[in-house]
């Protein structure tokens, strides 16, 4: 069983995917999953359309149901700041329905003060990251490491 996680590119020939392919056992029993958000790379990596799975997108309560239970967990995930459900509603639409990002951006925010002016700075931040790449799991994740503290940040 071998995972090929956050597959983005692959070169023109797909050297190092034959490399590691015909290293792999070609018998009953493997499995070889990769995972990649470009259908182009599964194609050139000779995944077939039938064993392709696309994972479903959030839809907007069920995005914001999670956001809620990461950046409100303290309460349970009931928000007690109605000031702070206009731009907590706006992060989680950038976010696209994307689990990942959601929760990165929930996150952050739970280490945040609820309070509008706190909250406004991360998305207003979040918007410049999303304006930079318009990729909101790679936003989000940027997001997450710009807001660490600088004792942190040593460690990645």
């Amino acid at each position: 069983f071998v995972v090929v996680d956050d597959v983005w590119d692959s070169d023109k020939n797909n050297t190092w995917w034959q490399r590691i392919y015909q290293g792999l056992p070609k018998g009953n029993g493997s499995c070889v999953i990769i995972n990649t958000r470009i259908e182009r790379v599964a194609r050139k990596m000779g995944v077939s359309e039938a064993r392709t799975h696309w994972p479903k997108f959030l839809n907007e309560d069920n995005s914001w149901l999670l956001f809620r239970k990461i950046a409100f967990a303290a309460t349970q995930g009931e928000c007690k700041y109605p000031e702070l459900v206009k731009v907590g509603k706006e992060i989680v639409e950038k976010c696209k329905g994307l689990p990942l990002a959601i929760k990165a951006v929930g996150g952050v925010l739970l280490c945040k003060p609820p309070q509008y002016h706190e909250w406004n700075k991360i998305a207003k931040h979040f918007r410049e990251e999303l304006a930079e790449n318009d990729d909101s799991v790679m936003a989000s994740l940027q997001l997450s490491y710009d807001e660490l503290p600088p004792y942190l940040k040593s460690f990645l």
